[in-house]
């Protein structure tokens, strides 16, 4: 082989060999390279305003090392297949066995692909991300642009799409805190849950009866925490429309004697979802119709519950507590005798408590057994006997106000004289 054959070859495998090594390094340095700094690259614009070469590789890193995996399988066999030529052509004028080239060009090839190509580039672009790939992408684009043909006509090479919205969280996982990927987990899931699932029930709904004057109204909104009120005439299922504390606030401020019309005059028009709608949508539907409350629809047009915007928010970010709940022991003793229970508390545990059998196949807590006492949801101060014992409502907690503690003392019994 002629002497300028053999520059040729050499130039070649060159070439190979640091396009093999430079598009090995980009693959690691995308590898190390964290999350927010590929972000802030995917950001750099030019002067003119378009984005330059580090920002386009960097807006897609795994395109991208994808790209880089196809054009570094065309590179390398190039450099192999050149320096077996070139340790042929020496032998031949050395005029050895062929063997001994074809030895030589694969102790050769094994070092370069090993060392040259591989380990060294790597330890580099994983002790210097940031620097690679500003450096080595710009050199390392033709290539990789260059790929794309490749790709396109074989299937194998591309890149899968995803099967759910939720794939995009696990690929993810590993550049995100335990506590974001949860967050993000939330919305990709939040089209998968239904307005039933995060409704307040009909049967923990506080209302208030039309007719009512906006004295007895501001009653209940001080007692039950809540800031706004569905009016309903002969039943739940016959809803008027919804009382808003802000409005009441705003007529009274004014004058007092507002407290004495009935609720009525200052109900606006309740806003209706169904039960099946996703919580995605409601979400939306809630943004551009500016309301914060829903009343839940069934099948059936019954009232099924009602939904707040917090209740799709907490889909997203978890239960949202009230800035004054505290957490308190399981028990209180009061000083005039009895005890200051969590309303979840079994009526096993409660009879314990006071040495009394509470036997009852309706209900199991103690604000189960209030509110069938009462024949209602029971608000703050609401007071009922039971199975020898004296419950009153003693406060709510979270968001939704609801019951939280109760106070239950032995019922004083009645002395009667012969």
């Amino acid at each position: 082989m002629a002497d300028s054959g053999i520059g040729w070859l050499v130039g070649v495998w060159a070439a190979g060999v640091l396009a093999s090594a430079c598009l090995h390094a980009l693959i690691a340095a995308f590898e190390q390279l964290p999350s927010v700094e590929e972000r802030r690259l995917a950001a750099a614009r030019r002067p003119d305003g378009r984005r330059t070469i580090v920002a386009w590789l960097s807006r897609d890193p795994e395109h991208t090392s994808n790209s880089a995996q196809v054009a570094y399988a065309m590179t390398e066999p190039i450099a192999l297949v050149s320096l077996a030529f070139i340790a042929w052509a020496l032998a031949d004028r050395l005029g050895a066995a062929w063997w001994w080239g074809a030895v030589a060009a694969a102790v050769a090839g094994a070092f370069f692909a090993l060392v040259v190509v591989r380990a060294f580039p790597r330890d580099i672009a994983r002790a210097h991300p940031l620097g690679t790939v500003r450096i080595i992408g710009p050199l390392v684009s033709p290539l990789l642009v260059a790929s794309a043909p490749i790709r396109a006509m074989v299937p194998a090479l591309r890149r899968p799409p995803l099967a759910e919205a939720s794939d995009v969280v696990e690929q993810a996982e590993d550049a995100l805190d335990a506590d974001e990927v949860e967050l993000v987990r939330s919305v990709v899931e939040l089209g998968d849950r239904i307005v039933r699932e995060v409704m307040v029930p009909r049967t923990d709904m506080i209302t208030i009866a039309t007719g009512e004057t906006a004295s007895h109204a501001m009653r209940m909104f001080l007692q039950s925490g809540r800031s706004r009120l569905p009016i309903v005439g002969a039943g739940v299922d016959d809803l008027v429309g919804v009382l808003y504390l802000k409005d009441l606030l705003a007529a009274v401020w004014e004058d007092e004697a507002e407290l004495a019309r009935p609720i009525d005059d200052f109900a606006r028009p309740a806003a209706y979802v169904p039960e099946s709608l996703p919580v995605d949508d409601l979400l939306r539907q809630m943004q551009r119709e500016a309301i914060h409350m829903a009343i839940v629809v069934d099948e059936y047009g019954g009232v099924a519950g009602l939904v707040t915007i917090e209740d799709a928010l907490e889909e997203i970010v978890g239960e949202m507590q009230d800035e004054h709940d505290a957490v308190e022991p399981e028990a209180v003793g009061l000083a005039g005798g009895g005890y200051r229970v969590p309303a979840r508390m079994s009526l096993e545990e409660l009879g314990e408590l006071f040495g009394v059998e509470i036997d009852d196949d309706d209900v199991e807590t103690v604000a189960g057994l209030l509110a069938k006492a009462l024949g209602r949801v029971p608000i703050a101060g609401a007071r009922a006997s039971a199975h020898g014992l004296e419950l009153q409502a003693a406060g709510t907690q979270g968001r939704r106000k609801r019951l939280a503690w109760v106070n239950v003392t032995r019922e004083a019994k009645v002395e009667t004289s012969d």
